[in-house]
């Protein structure tokens, strides 16, 4: 079901359907706030904010989104985004006030003032709560072999920072140190480290000085998301390699504790390798962890025998109420959180950063912080968090 509306998202069908869906939306949105300026001017300019909104949304989603590679069309874009994330917000509220207005009977067009500012107040709320930056934590039991020396490993799970678009080398700042104040044994980027155009517009050099800093040195770990320039690209994964950061791409890292199974997209790449592909001819006992952006590999790597799965991409939905169309998309182990299959852990991360609307309504951008409990083989019970 998740692996078939993926595809669906992704189609012509649905892309027309979200534009009926939008072209509706703009109509009532338009109309609701003709109804508020008559209330109160005595001025019917319902006709001018649809066409106002019309060229506003088109000129954002066309034109800019194309040539978002220039700086100054980039700059525009962000303002378009900020504009256009207070969209949702005003929907809801209207839409909620229609229905009590037609319990009530109230017909003053000026009480649209009231729904108005409540969805600017979500939406200012939402603008300042996406640049916070929230710690999860989960207790995650592994068996392993009596080799191990360590019972326990701190790891930190990164995703979705989105660098780009809103998420500047300042907020980057603040998420790697962030990161270093966990002190963890080793960091994991599970996909959409970047914005695809971030190589065009940002200050790459600055953002690879970030990125060098954070520890443990030598003990980072990232694989490609959707977002991110594909892996075809050779300069990106000298980037990530300049950065510190090693990039697994269909590949396979050993550590101390663990065999690192980094995955390619499955989005970027549909052709990508199998994971019993990648397990195959691996000579260790170590117990296995896959990197996986896209939560749709999930499956695969339990059938595996992986110990722990790392995603990201849902965003959790990142704001209402995306977040139960997200959730109804990848089901409940894909949507977010630590789930427990079997002897196999999957968690997937809420993002640390976020997309298109610089906004987050129920949900966090968070850091995961992993204490993963290394115990004897047949020893050990799991839960979930």
């Amino acid at each position: 079901m998740q692996v078939w509306f993926s595809k669906f998202i992704r189609g012509r069908v649905f892309s027309v359907l979200f534009c009926i869906l939008g072209f509706g939306l703009t109509i009532y949105l338009s109309s609701r706030l003709g109804i508020l300026i008559e209330g109160f001017a005595g001025l019917d300019l319902q006709l001018a904010i649809f066409l106002i909104l019309t060229v506003f949304c088109t000129y954002m989603l066309i034109y800019v989104n194309i040539h978002r590679e220039n700086k100054k069309t980039q700059k525009l874009f962000n303002l378009c985004g900020i504009i256009f994330s207070f969209f949702p917000s005003t929907v809801i509220c209207f839409f909620l006030f229609d229905l009590i207005r037609s319990l009530c009977g109230a017909s003053d067009g000026r009480l649209y003032l009231i729904p108005l500012l409540l969805a600017a107040v979500l939406s200012a709320y939402g603008f300042v709560h996406a640049r916070k930056i929230f710690v999860k934590e989960y207790s995650i039991p592994i068996a392993a072999s009596s080799k191990h020396q360590r019972s326990e490993v701190k790891a930190v799970l990164l995703s979705d920072i989105h660098t780009g678009s809103y998420v500047d080398r300042k907020q980057l700042h603040k998420i790697v140190d962030a990161v270093n104040r966990l002190q963890p044994d080793l960091v994991i980027m599970a996909g959409d480290t970047f914005d695809q155009d971030a190589f065009g517009h940002c200050d790459m050099d600055g953002v690879k000085a970030e990125l060098q800093r954070l520890q443990p040195e030598g003990n980072v770990y990232a694989v490609l998301g959707n977002h991110d320039p594909d892996s075809s690209h050779k300069e990106v994964k000298e980037y990530f390699e300049e950065a510190g950061i090693h990039l697994l791409i269909d590949e396979c890292a050993e550590t101390e504790d663990f065999l690192i199974v980094g995955r390619d997209d499955i989005l970027g790449n549909p052709a990508r390798k199998g994971i019993s592909e990648l397990f195959a001819g691996v000579g260790t006992e170590k117990p296995k962890i896959v990197i996986d952006h896209n939560p749709l590999g999930i499956e695969d790597a339990v059938k595996a025998g992986a110990a722990l799965i790392l995603c990201g991409h849902t965003h959790k939905g990142q704001f209402f109420p995306a977040t139960l169309f997200t959730k109804w998309a990848y089901g409940r182990r894909g949507f977010y959180g630590h789930f427990q299959t079997g002897e196999t852990h999957s968690v997937v991360s809420s993002g640390t950063g976020y997309f298109q609307l610089p906004v987050r309504l129920g949900t966090n951008s968070e850091v995961v912080v992993l204490h993963i409990k290394l115990h004897g083989i047949g020893g050990g019970a799991g839960h979930l968090s």
